[in-house]
């Protein structure tokens, strides 16, 4: 059997996914001569990622959008499009330039503050122990309750049915819960350092002593709650 039935072979009996990224990957190669790096792989993971898209079409409709059309009057909105007011007189070399500008802008910002500035966006900026993360897969059977995906088959909490779970007194660093139900769940002294809690449900929730240190509270409304920070 030649390569490319070995290949074809894979991709169509035997591969088997409990995510995409094993197609989108091999895709990354099989059109960059075989080869691509780490970033071009993760960059191509990146563009079928729904939920990253509509991470940031919330952050441009309820933060930057605002900003630059309510707050400054720079940019204007029509339903679901955005157009920069003026823009028919600008001249093709005048745009250019006002690009540079914006790069010079994004460096020095970068520079200034780091990239740090991203850690609220990256699950790999905190470890989960071994111990924590067996503590937390055995109260919910090694099985995540809304989707049904086995433990060993995802790194992602993302959407999980957690409701109800005590989570108290654990180090969830980093932990990927957007758009977790964590209704009352015990998140009492928990660490969440880094956490994303993107659109999570926290209604009813324990968050006494809780560490929401660089956690990602897009999305949420926490009129009203109080609770005290480690």
């Amino acid at each position: 059997m030649n390569k490319f039935k070995d290949l074809q072979d894979f991709i169509r009996n035997k591969m088997r996914m409990s995510h995409i990224y094993q197609p989108v990957m091999l895709i990354e190669l099989l059109q960059n001569n075989g080869s691509a790096t780490i970033n071009q792989i993760a960059r191509s993971l990146l563009d079928r990622d729904i939920s990253q898209v509509e991470y940031y079409e919330h952050i441009t409709k309820s933060m930057v959008g605002r900003v630059l059309t309510k707050n400054r009057g720079i940019t204007e909105k029509q339903g679901d499009s955005y157009s920069l007011n003026g823009f028919g007189e600008l001249s093709p070399d005048e745009v250019d330039q006002l690009v540079e500008d914006c790069i010079s802008r994004i460096d020095e910002y970068v520079t200034r503050r780091g990239e740090g500035i991203w850690s609220h966006r990256r699950k790999s900026s905190g470890y989960i122990s071994g111990t924590d993360r067996y503590e937390v897969l055995k109260r919910a059977k090694f099985r995540c309750e809304l989707c049904g995906v086995f433990a060993h088959e995802t790194g992602s909490c993302a959407g999980c049915n957690l409701r109800g779970v005590n989570l108290s007194g654990l180090n969830l660093e980093g932990a990927d819960l957007r758009r977790a139900d964590l209704s009352n769940a015990n998140l009492s002294s928990t660490r969440l350092v880094r956490a994303d809690l993107w659109q999570a449900n926290l209604n009813g929730a324990t968050l006494d002593s809780v560490d929401l240190t660089g956690v990602n509270l897009g999305g949420l409304d926490l009129r009203g709650r109080h609770f005290a920070q480690s």
